[in-house]
């Protein structure tokens, strides 16, 4: 299905799909941006959403950006409540230095449904547990 996204950006901010396939919104620096090797630094993106009721944001980063300038960007998250500009924190894990340019895409916002629940503490858990118990990380045997 389609949805109606509510925004507020600032020009040269606005929200795009990158094509009819995307599943994120291209979000923009609306500011140039140094970042030395190792350094993180943050760059708003101009842009204020209105999330659909139970709805979620991610923000997401860039894979281009990751793969070919080993730039990342942390993920967050954009509850349905927040109306606020979207900053978005990059870091520079390669060994030049990196200049974000304004009106660069430097992350993306995905939106999803949210199911919410309320925790509620037990002594046991019932039910099928698949096996695997309170292994972790490998414990399936695969990479």
């Amino acid at each position: 299905g389609i949805m109606n996204l509510m925004y507020i950006a600032e020009p040269g901010c606005e929200p795009a799909l990158g094509n009819s396939f995307a599943a994120g919104i291209d979000l923009r620096a609306k500011q140039a941006l140094k970042l030395r090797p190792g350094a993180t630094g943050t760059v708003g993106t101009g842009l204020r959403v209105k999330l659909p009721t139970n709805h979620v944001g991610f923000v997401r980063g860039r894979s281009g950006l990751a793969f070919r300038k080993n730039v990342w960007a942390f993920e967050g998250t954009i509850d349905e409540d927040y109306t606020g500009e979207i900053a978005i924190l990059l870091m520079n894990n390669g060994v030049e230095e990196y200049d974000v340019a304004k009106g660069e895409r430097v992350a993306q916002l995905v939106i999803v449904p949210v199911t919410r629940c309320t925790p509620t503490v037990t002594p046991f858990l019932i039910g099928p547990m698949g096996g695997r118990g309170d292994n972790g990380f490998g414990s399936t045997g695969t990479i």
